[in-house]
């Protein structure tokens, strides 16, 4: 996570490094193997939730912009699986993704397991606050088996990647708001 500072009872609360006036929160409890973020967004709850269940949608926020995005598969029901893949336009290097989803409770949240290529796949929490006003928050938290598992991937760009993915997500959220209109 870079520069984390030390705060109370985390190893590091970061705000992610963005101009936009909703900013990613980033928790790394010392001692647990969680990762916590939160971030909001100016579009009403099952604006979001729309986008971020659905594989078309998906596709064209989710991961840094330099990758392309393929979903191979996104079944969203429970027990429905989903994968997709990040190639790399420069050198072709294929960065595969995939997962279940489980406790699936419209449009308030969600589970899905996330794996990466090889690696055993964690369990991941989505849930979705209606903030009134036509805006929605995302909290997620992310589980791994170790803490040493969650400080390599805390140290390994989850942060950076995750920042880039919900700018991208506002501008596809601008762009289906603007079109129901």
């Amino acid at each position: 996570m870079g520069d984390a500072t030390q705060t109370g009872t985390t190893v590091g609360t970061r705000t992610g490094m963005t101009p936009k006036k909703n900013k990613l929160h980033v928790e790394v409890p010392p001692g647990e193997t969680i990762i916590r973020m939160n971030r909001e967004f100016d579009f009403p709850r099952d604006l979001v939730w729309k986008a971020f269940t659905s594989g078309e949608h998906m596709s064209k926020w989710w991961g840094p912009a330099k990758y392309k995005c393929i979903v191979h598969e996104f079944d969203f029901r429970n027990g429905g699986k989903w994968r997709i893949d990040h190639v790399d336009p420069d050198n072709g290097t294929v960065h595969p993704f995939h997962g279940e989803f489980s406790d699936i409770d419209a449009p308030n949240e969600f589970t899905w397991t996330f794996g990466y290529a090889d690696f055993p796949p964690g369990t991941e929490s989505y849930r979705y606050v209606d903030l009134g006003h036509g805006r929605c928050r995302i909290a997620s938290v992310s589980y791994f088996p170790t803490v040493e598992a969650r400080d390599t991937i805390a140290a390994g760009g989850m942060e950076s990647g995750a920042i880039e993915s919900y700018e991208r997500l506002d501008v596809l959220l601008a762009q289906l708001s603007k079109a129901s209109k």
